[in-house]
């Protein structure tokens, strides 16, 4: 297979650390089950991703890093060297925090002033029914005020409740909304601890492309290296390795000669329905979208051993698709 750096620049829209898996939360909704249990102490190292980014080609143009965990304030010392180190890659840098360190304006003000010397450049806050339940919403203002002092841009993530309008009721639980850069919403999804909600919208079988895969990559604490950063996204047949042995060039050749993947690009994961009858009885069940769908296959022993067994005879349909886009990267987006 030709080199995806050959003939175009391919962009990467987001590169997601998880730093950690230890929260000071145990949220009802968590999908990567993060919470306070001290045996939860793993966190990435530093050393590993600078050696994963150094070798990216000069054709790859990396749009943002995005700095998550659990919860990364939680090691500020960590967190601080790693925005500093991907600063020395990109130049938009996010942290997501449910922002229990800002106990005050303040504290807020000299937590984010470190940051941004580091080169942060924008807070996503997540805020919503379940993360109140531990982090009050006079927190979220001090973090939302002293971002906006410091002229850091500011986000909203907000898990959304199947009937309930919960974005509008945080912005009306807040005091300073107003002075956030962007608000989004999500469906709450029966992955992780979320499995025990109730919570979650529910669809037919979806069957849009994953607009993630090959737009993003994210690295757990242990180095592993998944081709989705999306909700779910941390299965076996979507690693790609480990940072400590590749970088981010093998990550992407992987990544681009793997007929799941490409499947998932271009078709979604509905597409896995059609290679085996035994996975057609899922047309009957219902999801929350694509990432739940994906989830559900590829997270099954049975049914992503299917999906393996099936995909290769597909591969030469799968890359021949490839073939005829001039751009991938651009059209996928």
């Amino acid at each position: 297979m030709k080199s995806i750096y050959n003939s175009f620049p391919l962009s990467l829209k987001v590169v997601n650390f998880v730093i950690t898996n230890y929260c000071n939360a145990r949220c009802r909704m968590c999908a990567n089950d993060s919470d306070n249990d001290p045996k939860k102490t793993e966190e990435i190292d530093p050393q590993i991703l600078n050696k994963f980014l150094s070798e990216k080609p000069k054709t790859l143009y990396i749009e943002g890093i995005n700095i998550s965990g659990g919860e990364p304030f939680y090691n500020f010392l960590l967190l601080s060297q790693i925005v500093k180190l991907s600063n020395e890659y990109v130049d938009n840098v996010i942290v997501l925090s449910n922002c229990f360190w800002a106990k005050n304006t303040i504290a807020a003000k000299n937590k984010l002033n470190l940051l941004k010397s580091s080169g942060l450049t924008r807070l996503t806050i997540s805020s919503d029914f379940y993360h109140s339940e531990f982090v009050p919403f006079s927190f979220v203002d001090n973090a939302i005020i002293a971002a906006n002092e410091l002229n850091i841009r500011c986000n909203l993530n907000c898990v959304q409740r199947y009937g309930k309008k919960d974005l509008d009721n945080v912005c009306r639980s807040l005091q300073y909304s107003s002075l956030l850069d962007h608000k989004d919403s999500f469906p709450c999804t029966p992955i992780g601890r979320g499995k025990n909600e109730n919570a979650f919208q529910i669809q037919n079988l979806p069957k849009s492309r994953c607009k993630l895969i090959l737009s993003s990559l994210a690295i757990k604490p242990n180095g592993n290296v998944y081709a989705c950063c999306g909700v779910g996204g941390f299965t076996d047949p979507l690693c790609l390795g480990n940072a400590s042995s590749i970088n981010i060039n093998d990550a992407f050749q992987s990544a681009l000669s793997d007929p799941m993947i490409i499947a998932l690009a271009i078709h979604g994961p509905a597409y896995f329905l059609s290679l085996d009858t035994r996975l057609q009885k899922l047309e009957n069940e219902k999801f929350t979208g694509i990432c739940h769908l994906c989830n559900t296959i590829l997270n099954d022993h049975f049914y992503s051993k299917i999906v393996k067994d099936n995909i290769d005879s597909q591969r030469s349909n799968l890359l021949a698709i490839y073939d005829t886009i001039s751009d991938f990267g651009k059209v996928l987006r």
